[in-house]
């Protein structure tokens, strides 16, 4: 899961999100940007967490991973080599 802080987010409100994720049995690791901080969280069970979160000052939005999409982008297991396959014309 991704913390999105707001552009406007204090130091006090981001480290009040790292510590209430601790407190949730989380670990979160602050992902300061050029615009805003992100906060990713590593945990088990951290969906179930989403709407705390999503409340905090300073949070603009949560984003949480998409384990769906993420099976339908990977290659399949079965292939042939490139080398033995002829070459694609509909570049």
């Amino acid at each position: 899961m991704l913390v999105v802080m707001k552009r406007d987010a204090t130091k006090d409100e981001i480290d009040a999100v790292v510590a209430r994720i601790g407190e949730l049995g989380l670990s979160a690791i602050p992902l300061p940007g050029a615009e805003r901080t992100a906060i990713g969280t590593f945990g088990v069970a951290a969906r179930e967490y989403a709407d705390q979160l999503e409340s905090l000052p300073g949070v603009a939005e949560i984003v949480l991973p998409s384990f769906a999409a993420a099976r339908t982008s990977r290659a399949p297991r079965h292939t042939t080599s490139a080398a033995s396959d002829p070459p694609d014309s509909n570049f």
